[in-house]
């Protein structure tokens, strides 16, 4: 018996929502030639819901060929195109996407979104001057109570970081920041008088980065009287504890309802920034995580002081992130380090990754001890440099004040957005920037010889280099 379409769906959907992306992948592919394709609209059909549960599962590659085959079934479907540049773009292949997004935007007009995915098309290729000017046209076009005007507002944040709007940058960011409702005490307002009060943080957006990125802003809170309590859903609660000025750190597996807790007002993590109205050059770029005492000292045994530079490697984040694809360096880059003279390099990866090294590749893995935040937060402090792509490490030791150096890529992270090698969110974090798409190659050239500098002028001693004292 052949599945209905509906049936189709209907387990694609409960796979997803399990998060099984490779019991999806499997059973798309099976279930596909059975689909309805007796008619053109039902091989549409069949097509478009293959390649969206491919899409879904983080199967780009194979969710474009199958996109293709939409368009092939039903070639005038503006939908179908469209999803094929989505595709395409989450394939790396942006530079494909853009032609068909400005000819779906030139005849959609009325369609803002294309405007906001073409800009996108063209900020993976680096041509960021373009799409900001798109969004920006596109922003002066729509009414104030346009549904689509956030959505490009928080499009452009990223353009304005760069150019130095920072205040801008950050009203924007926030546009889209998940709100929290039903919520029995006031929002925290700039003219609240918080001395003595009880403020709780919630952190709901984005991932442990962005938590290490806020958690910098408790400081500010208690400078102002405030008794801070920081609810966390990243087992960071033992690390953020030490905090200068943290006052509590809860869980959110344990409050899922922040009405159990005791407080005065509540406020976003990422709304601290603006409710400070901090600009950039105020932003404190000193250290205000660190490492666990008793972690340290066992670290300290796994990661000994051998008169050589102690060189953590990171090139890989969670592979489910929807960014992930471009921010990933392959592991065979850090192999052309690994001849320099009186260097130790150490794997800091956990989960994924590690089925890259050889057996051959003079790295020490760490992962079998890696089991806590505060192992990492200790291995990271054990060690001389953090050589890492875009993920919560480059936080956590920049956070530390270890020296980092950061493979970044073209379209990064809004912290790193500002051009040049300085890091502004945090005093010894180094910027090795990506000039093309998948190509790590010149980065790597970069960042070979800035450590040959450093060995070179070390005469034995660690002395490695970062913006602030080039």
């Amino acid at each position: 018996m052949l599945p209905s379409l509906q049936d189709f769906k209907d387990v694609i959907e409960f796979l997803l929502t399990r998060h099984r992306y490779d019991l999806v992948r499997e059973f798309a592919l099976t279930a596909a030639p059975h689909l309805p394709s007796t008619q053109a609209q039902d091989r549409f059909c069949s097509a478009n819901l293959v390649a969206e549960a491919l899409f879904k599962s983080k199967y780009f590659d194979e969710a474009v060929v199958w996109a293709e085959r939409a368009c092939k079934a039903d070639p005038q479907n503006a939908l179908a195109a469209h999803q094929l540049c989505m595709c395409l773009i989450s394939a790396l292949r942006e530079a494909e996407a853009e032609p068909i997004l400005r000819s779906l935007a030139q005849s959609f007009p009325e369609q803002v979104f294309l405007n906001s995915d073409l800009s996108i098309a063209l900020f993976y290729q680096g041509k960021f001057d373009e799409a900001q000017a798109i969004l920006e046209k596109t922003l002066a076009s729509l009414p104030e109570d346009h549904p689509h005007r956030a959505v490009v507002r928080f499009n452009l944040h990223w353009h304005w970081m760069r150019s130095g709007r920072f205040k801008d940058s950050l009203r924007a960011f926030l546009s889209t920041e998940t709100k929290f409702a039903n919520l029995g005490k006031p929002e925290l307002k700039p003219n609240d008088d918080i001395r003595g009060k009880k403020v709780l943080v919630l952190h709901h957006d984005g991932g442990a980065g962005d938590e290490v990125v806020n958690v910098r802003f408790v400081k500010y809170l208690a400078d102002r009287g405030a008794k801070v309590i920081w609810r966390t859903h990243h087992r960071l609660e033992n690390i953020f504890s030490r905090v200068e000025g943290m006052h509590q750190v809860v869980s959110r597996a344990k409050y899922q309802d922040p009405n159990l807790l005791d407080f005065d007002f509540w406020i976003s993590a990422g709304s601290l920034i603006q409710f400070f109205d901090i600009d950039l050059p105020e932003l404190s770029r000193e250290p205000y995580l660190f490492a666990d005492s008793k972690h340290l000292a066992s670290w300290s045994q796994k990661i000994p002081a051998r008169g050589k530079l102690r060189v953590g490697l990171r090139w890989q984040g969670t592979m489910t992130t929807d960014t992930e694809m471009h921010r990933s360096v392959p592991f065979a880059e850090y192999r052309k380090l690994f001849d320099l003279p009186n260097t130790e390099f150490y794997s800091l990866q956990r989960d994924t990754g590690l089925e890259e090294i050889l057996p051959t590749d003079p790295v020490v893995d760490l992962s079998a001890d890696l089991k806590t935040w505060e192992d990492t937060a200790a291995a990271l402090t054990c060690l001389d440099l953090v050589i890492t792509n875009c993920t919560s490490i480059a936080h956590l030791s920049g956070a530390l004040g270890k020296k980092t150096w950061l493979y970044t890529p073209l379209g990064c992270f809004y912290v790193w957005a500002l051009p040049g090698e300085k890091a502004y969110w945090y005093k010894d974090v180094r910027l090795f920037r990506q000039s093309r798409r998948r190509d790590w190659a010149p980065v790597t050239q970069a960042v070979r010889m800035a450590l040959e500098n450093s060995l070179r002028r070390s005469e034995g001693t660690i002395n490695i280099s970062t913006p602030s004292s080039l």
